[in-house]
Protein backbone atom coordinates (compact mmCIF):
# COMPACT_ATOMS: atom_id res chain seq x y z
CA UNK A 1 0.00 0.00 0.00
CA UNK A 2 3.02 2.32 -0.30
CA UNK A 3 1.84 5.29 -2.43
CA UNK A 4 4.78 7.71 -2.45
CA UNK A 5 8.45 7.76 -1.57
CA UNK A 6 10.57 10.75 -0.56
CA UNK A 7 14.30 10.15 -1.12
CA UNK A 8 16.46 12.48 0.95
CA UNK A 9 19.69 14.24 0.02
CA UNK A 10 21.93 11.67 1.73
CA UNK A 11 20.87 8.55 -0.18
CA UNK A 12 23.89 7.46 -2.24
CA UNK A 13 22.73 4.09 -3.59
CA UNK A 14 19.45 2.45 -4.51
CA UNK A 15 20.04 -1.21 -5.30
CA UNK A 16 18.29 -3.28 -7.96
CA UNK A 17 14.82 -4.49 -6.95
CA UNK A 18 14.57 -1.86 -4.16
CA UNK A 19 10.95 -1.10 -5.06
CA UNK A 20 9.96 -4.56 -6.31
CA UNK A 21 6.33 -5.32 -5.52
CA UNK A 22 5.47 -1.68 -4.73
CA UNK A 23 2.49 -1.86 -7.06
CA UNK A 24 0.51 0.97 -5.40
CA UNK A 25 3.29 3.51 -5.90
CA UNK A 26 2.18 6.77 -7.55
CA UNK A 27 5.27 8.96 -7.18
CA UNK A 28 8.91 9.01 -6.18
CA UNK A 29 10.38 12.37 -5.22
CA UNK A 30 14.07 13.03 -4.68
CA UNK A 31 15.56 15.93 -2.73
CA UNK A 32 17.02 18.41 -5.23
CA UNK A 33 20.38 18.29 -3.39
CA UNK A 34 20.80 14.52 -3.83
CA UNK A 35 24.06 13.93 -5.73
CA UNK A 36 23.13 10.52 -7.19
CA UNK A 37 19.41 10.54 -8.02
CA UNK A 38 16.71 12.82 -9.36
CA UNK A 39 13.01 12.61 -10.05
CA UNK A 40 10.97 14.17 -12.78
CA UNK A 41 7.18 14.03 -12.74
CA UNK A 42 7.43 11.43 -9.94
CA UNK A 43 9.70 9.11 -11.99
CA UNK A 44 13.08 8.07 -10.53
CA UNK A 45 16.30 8.49 -12.56
CA UNK A 46 19.99 8.52 -11.75
CA UNK A 47 21.38 12.05 -11.41
CA UNK A 48 22.78 12.35 -14.96
CA UNK A 49 19.50 10.91 -16.30
CA UNK A 50 21.07 8.04 -18.24
CA UNK A 51 19.26 5.34 -16.26
CA UNK A 52 15.52 5.06 -15.63
CA UNK A 53 15.44 3.46 -12.18
CA UNK A 54 11.70 3.25 -11.43
CA UNK A 55 8.44 4.32 -13.02
CA UNK A 56 5.70 4.27 -10.34
CA UNK A 57 3.33 1.37 -11.01
CA UNK A 58 0.15 3.37 -10.39
CA UNK A 59 1.07 6.57 -12.19
CA UNK A 60 -2.55 7.05 -13.29
CA UNK A 61 -2.09 10.11 -15.44
CA UNK A 62 0.07 8.29 -18.00
CA UNK A 63 -1.13 5.47 -20.30
CA UNK A 64 1.55 5.97 -22.95
CA UNK A 65 5.12 6.81 -22.03
CA UNK A 66 8.03 7.91 -24.17
CA UNK A 67 11.31 7.20 -22.41
CA UNK A 68 13.56 10.29 -22.61
CA UNK A 69 16.21 10.15 -25.35
CA UNK A 70 19.03 10.63 -22.81
CA UNK A 71 18.34 7.20 -21.25
CA UNK A 72 20.71 4.33 -22.08
CA UNK A 73 19.73 1.92 -19.29
CA UNK A 74 16.27 0.73 -18.25
CA UNK A 75 16.84 -0.64 -14.75
CA UNK A 76 15.76 -3.91 -13.20
CA UNK A 77 12.00 -3.85 -12.44
CA UNK A 78 11.83 -0.27 -13.78
CA UNK A 79 8.24 -0.63 -15.02
CA UNK A 80 7.25 -3.68 -12.95
CA UNK A 81 3.51 -3.80 -12.26
CA UNK A 82 2.64 -0.79 -14.45
CA UNK A 83 -0.65 -2.39 -15.41
CA UNK A 84 -2.20 0.78 -16.89
CA UNK A 85 0.56 1.52 -19.42
CA UNK A 86 -0.48 0.52 -22.95
CA UNK A 87 2.47 1.86 -24.95
CA UNK A 88 6.11 2.47 -24.07
CA UNK A 89 8.47 4.07 -26.58
CA UNK A 90 12.10 3.10 -26.11
CA UNK A 91 14.46 5.53 -27.85
CA UNK A 92 17.45 4.62 -29.99
CA UNK A 93 20.43 4.83 -27.65
CA UNK A 94 19.05 2.48 -24.98
CA UNK A 95 21.52 -0.42 -24.79
CA UNK A 96 20.36 -2.28 -21.69
CA UNK A 97 16.93 -3.51 -20.56
CA UNK A 98 17.19 -4.87 -17.02
CA UNK A 99 15.72 -8.07 -15.67
CA UNK A 100 11.95 -7.94 -15.12
CA UNK A 101 11.95 -4.36 -16.46
CA UNK A 102 8.40 -4.65 -17.82
CA UNK A 103 7.16 -7.55 -15.69
CA UNK A 104 3.41 -7.40 -15.09
CA UNK A 105 2.69 -4.62 -17.59
CA UNK A 106 -0.52 -6.43 -18.40
CA UNK A 107 -2.03 -3.68 -20.60
CA UNK A 108 1.11 -3.17 -22.66
CA UNK A 109 0.20 -3.84 -26.29
CA UNK A 110 2.92 -1.94 -28.11
CA UNK A 111 6.66 -1.79 -27.54
CA UNK A 112 9.44 -1.51 -30.08
CA UNK A 113 12.96 -2.46 -29.09
CA UNK A 114 15.53 -0.28 -30.90
CA UNK A 115 18.61 -1.66 -32.66
CA UNK A 116 20.85 -0.07 -30.02
CA UNK A 117 19.72 -2.63 -27.39
CA UNK A 118 22.33 -5.34 -26.83
CA UNK A 119 21.07 -6.81 -23.55
CA UNK A 120 17.58 -7.86 -22.45
CA UNK A 121 17.48 -9.29 -18.91
CA UNK A 122 15.69 -12.30 -17.45
CA UNK A 123 11.90 -12.07 -17.49
CA UNK A 124 12.02 -8.61 -19.08
CA UNK A 125 8.51 -8.94 -20.52
CA UNK A 126 7.16 -11.58 -18.13
CA UNK A 127 3.41 -11.24 -17.61
CA UNK A 128 2.86 -8.75 -20.44
CA UNK A 129 -0.36 -10.57 -21.23
CA UNK A 130 -1.64 -8.05 -23.82
CA UNK A 131 1.58 -7.92 -25.87
CA UNK A 132 0.82 -9.28 -29.33
CA UNK A 133 3.92 -8.78 -31.45
CA UNK A 134 7.60 -8.14 -30.71
CA UNK A 135 10.74 -7.93 -32.80
CA UNK A 136 14.11 -8.64 -31.21
CA UNK A 137 16.78 -6.35 -32.72
CA UNK A 138 19.78 -7.74 -34.62
CA UNK A 139 22.06 -6.47 -31.84
CA UNK A 140 20.72 -9.07 -29.35
CA UNK A 141 22.43 -12.48 -29.45
CA UNK A 142 21.08 -14.09 -26.27
CA UNK A 143 17.47 -14.41 -25.12
CA UNK A 144 17.45 -14.91 -21.39
CA UNK A 145 15.40 -16.92 -18.92
CA UNK A 146 11.61 -16.40 -19.09
CA UNK A 147 11.87 -13.27 -21.22
CA UNK A 148 8.32 -13.79 -22.54
CA UNK A 149 6.82 -15.99 -19.82
CA UNK A 150 3.11 -15.30 -19.35
CA UNK A 151 2.76 -13.32 -22.59
CA UNK A 152 -0.49 -15.13 -23.34
CA UNK A 153 -1.53 -12.88 -26.28
CA UNK A 154 1.83 -13.02 -28.04
CA UNK A 155 1.30 -14.32 -31.56
CA UNK A 156 4.56 -13.26 -33.23
CA UNK A 157 8.19 -12.98 -32.12
CA UNK A 158 10.83 -12.06 -34.68
CA UNK A 159 14.16 -13.54 -33.62
CA UNK A 160 17.23 -12.36 -35.53
CA UNK A 161 19.68 -14.77 -37.14
CA UNK A 162 22.45 -13.76 -34.74
CA UNK A 163 20.70 -15.16 -31.65
CA UNK A 164 22.77 -18.13 -30.47
CA UNK A 165 20.95 -19.04 -27.24
CA UNK A 166 17.34 -19.03 -26.10
CA UNK A 167 16.94 -19.96 -22.44
CA UNK A 168 13.88 -21.48 -20.75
Amino acid sequence: SLVSIEIPEGVTEIENYAFEGCNSLKSINVDANNKNYMSENGILFNKDKTKLVRFPAQKEDIKEYQIPICISIIGETAFEGCSSLTTIEIPEGVTYIGSYAFEGCSSLTDIEIPESVIYIGDGAFEGCSSLIDIKIPESVTYIRYETFSGCSSLTNIEIPEGVTTIEK
